[in-house]
């Protein structure tokens, strides 16, 4: 059986509307210093360390054998 189904126009509509993705209440003093500190993109050092993580993942991801591998 199946059990798929269509969408009707409300569901497509509610799926095309444009809705609003503001937060529910502005930051805290603490959480708008803790984003401060994160807010650190500018920063050399920190682009280096990302850079360099993200190629060990890649080589990790590279040789990973497992389900899906392709011998």
């Amino acid at each position: 059986m199946d059990d798929r189904t269509e969408p009707d126009e409300e569901t497509r509509a509610a799926d095309e509307a444009d809705t609003d993705h503001a937060a529910d209440r502005p930051p805290t003093d603490e959480e708008a210093a803790v984003a401060e500190t994160h807010a650190a993109d500018d920063d050399p050092g920190r682009r280096a360390d990302v850079a360099a993580h993200e190629k060990e993942m890649m080589e990790i991801g590279a040789h990973a054998k497992g389900e899906g591998a392709i011998d």
